[in-house]
């Protein structure tokens, strides 16, 4: 089973309808990327899913921004623990790591 993380305000509103019969999940998403332009990055059992980064909703980063070090913690907002696994990216870049146990 996989979790699909996105922003659902800067993805498409846009259905499709695939059939497939014995095919991996990665089949699948090349299909969907192929069709949508959406691009997908699976992370153990988390699948990002992102426009490309040439889409103008995006900005670059300015390249101050990506000589810093950020530091924090991904905490859950109903008991304030640590939630390992969670992907942290530079909003309009491929910079970024996943969560350790300790958020």
């Amino acid at each position: 089973m996989f979790s699909f993380a996105y922003d659902q305000q800067r993805l498409p509103d846009t259905r499709i309808t695939l059939q497939a019969t014995q095919q991996s999940v990665a089949d699948i998403l090349t299909e969907i990327s192929r069709l949508t332009q959406l691009q997908f990055k699976q992370v153990n059992k988390t699948i990002n899913v992102k426009q490309p980064l040439g889409d103008a909703t995006t900005p670059a980063p300015s390249p101050d921004m990506l000589d810093r070090e950020l530091t924090g913690k991904v905490t859950d907002i109903t008991d304030n623990s640590p939630l390992p696994g969670v992907n942290v990216l530079v909003k309009g870049s491929t910079v970024g790591t996943v969560t350790d146990i300790d958020g």
